[in-house]
């Protein structure tokens, strides 16, 4: 029994000694229940954050939409702009096949006949032009 009685002993003076380096309770917090409301500068401050984010959000629509109607009227020009060079490429092709053609002596004395009147030496020009309404 004394070992028993020894061993209840000494946890009773480790109880006693984890007490004894406790310190006592010398200042108390209490929370108040509710919370306290805001100081006028508090809520201007408030007020001012919402009206800048307010702010930032219409600006932001509004960019969205102008961007959104320039945008569609930029592609309305380049759709335009493409037609137009699709129109530039069919006429540099053309005029390609007149180069090509008027570098040969065939194309030049078509050019000759045509721009210029001129006929060749065995040839005669006759010009044919539709009568006028008073000749009528």
């Amino acid at each position: 029994m004394s070992l028993v009685h020894g061993a209840a002993a000494q946890e009773n003076l480790i109880q006693q000694s984890e007490i004894a380096h406790l310190s006592p309770v010398t200042h108390v917090v209490t929370f108040p229940q509710q919370k306290p409301g805001l100081t006028p500068l508090q809520k201007w401050g408030y007020g001012l954050l919402l009206g800048a984010f307010l702010f930032g959000g219409i600006q932001a629509i509004r960019c969205g939409v102008a961007s959104g109607i320039k945008l569609e009227k930029l592609v309305g020009e380049l759709t335009a702009l493409q037609q137009v060079n699709q129109q530039a490429q069919t006429k540099h092709a053309m005029l390609q096949d007149k180069i090509a053609l008027y570098k040969s002596p065939l194309g030049v004395e078509e050019m000759a006949r045509e721009r210029l009147g001129m006929v060749a030496q065995d040839e005669t020009l006759v010009r044919l032009y539709a009568p006028s309404k008073q000749q009528q």
